[in-house]
C-alpha cells in the first residue's frame, strides 16, 4: 500500500499544480483550467458543455486498489486544452459560468474527453452519450473498473460503511470515508 501511495502522490500533486498553471496556447490565448469542467479562456470563465468531469480529488478503484482517477481526468483536460488554439461557442449563459463548446485544431474537447473516458456525458447530446457508451464498453479512463458516477452514489445514506448498499456500489465506502 506504501508503494502504490508513493508511485501515485507524485501524480497527484503534479495534477494539483497544473490545474492552477495558466496555459499559452499557439496563437498566445490564455486558456486556464479551474476546476471539474470549468476554464478560463481570454479571462472569462465557461463551463464545458455536455460533460461532467472528476473533481480534481475523486479516487477510483481498480480492484482493492484506489486510484487519483479526478487528478487523472484534469490533466488529460489540461493536456487537450494546450494542443492548439482554442475556439470556444458560447451556448448560453448559467448564474455560474456561460456554457460552451470548446474545440482546438483537431476536436471538440467535450467529446474527446468522454471518449477517453474521463469525463461523463450530461443530458441527452447524441455525441456525447455514444462516447460514453464506447468509453464504457472499452473499459477506459474512468470506466477500466467498476465505476459508479457521483449521481448513483450520493444517492445512499451518509454511513461510512453499509455492507447492503455497498453491494450495490462498489466504490460508494471508500469514496465516503
Amino acid at each position: 500500500m506504501i508503494k502504490y501511495i508513493q508511485a501515485v502522490f507524485p501524480k497527484f500533486l503534479l495534477a494539483v499544480v497544473l490545474a492552477t498553471v495558466t496555459i499559452i496556447s499557439h496563437s498566445s490565448d490564455t486558456v486556464r483550467v479551474l476546476r471539474d469542467n470549468a476554464i478560463e479562456v481570454k479571462g472569462e470563465k465557461l463551463v464545458l458543455y455536455g460533460i461532467a468531469v472528476p473533481k480534481a480529488t475523486a479516487k477510483c478503484l481498480e480492484g482493492e486498489a484506489q486510484w487519483p482517477c479526478g487528478a487523472t481526468a484534469t490533466l488529460r483536460l489540461y493536456d487537450l486544452l494546450k494542443v492548439s488554439p482554442l475556439s470556444c461557442e458560447k451556448l448560453e449563459d448559467s448564474s455560474e459560468a456561460p456554457l460552451a463548446r470548446c474545440r482546438n485544431s483537431q476536436f471538440d474537447i467535450a467529446i474527446q474527453l468522454v471518449l477517453e473516458g474521463w469525463a461523463l456525458a450530461v443530458g441527452e447530446n447524441e455525441d456525447l452519450v455514444d462516447g460514453e457508451r464506447q468509453a464504457k464498453l472499452a473499459k477506459v479512463g474512468i470506466w477500466r473498473d467498476d465505476y459508479s458516477p457521483p449521481l448513483e452514489w450520493r444517492q445512499y445514506p451518509q454511513s461510512k460503511i453499509n455492507p447492503i448498499l455497498d453491494l450495490l456500489c462498489s466504490s460508494c465506502a471508500v469514496r465516503k470515508q
